[in-house]
């Protein structure tokens, strides 16, 4: 089981995604930043989606900044898993500028 984030633009194409086993915390920060902690199954998302917005993913950057980026890594691993959440967040935002919102899948 785990957790897999998947960016969709509006034609169907994923366009990113992020995979974090069923016991990564960074799994839950993502949830969190997504404002979509009713999407978390526990080990694995509920298979739903949200449709976000420039400005929600705006939001979502700026509290990874603030919360995740200055936040004390304890192994590469840790450093892979807040590169993922960060590059996940961005691709998204892309998308969501130029065609207005971005999907995202909660697997």
């Amino acid at each position: 089981m785990g957790h897999y984030f998947s960016g969709v633009d509006k034609e169907g194409k994923e366009i990113v995604y992020a995979h974090f086993h069923s016991s990564n915390y960074f799994a839950i920060d993502l949830y969190h930043l997504l404002d979509a902690n009713d999407k978390n199954g526990g080990v694995s998302g509920i298979f739903d989606s949200a449709i976000y917005t420039q400005e929600q993913l705006e939001k979502a950057k700026r509290m990874y900044k603030q919360n995740l980026s200055n936040e004390r890594t304890l192994c590469e691993s840790d450093i892979w898993d807040k590169q993922q959440i960060l590059q996940f967040i961005e691709r998204c935002l892309d998308v969501a500028r130029k065609e207005g919102t971005v999907k995202v899948l909660f697997c």
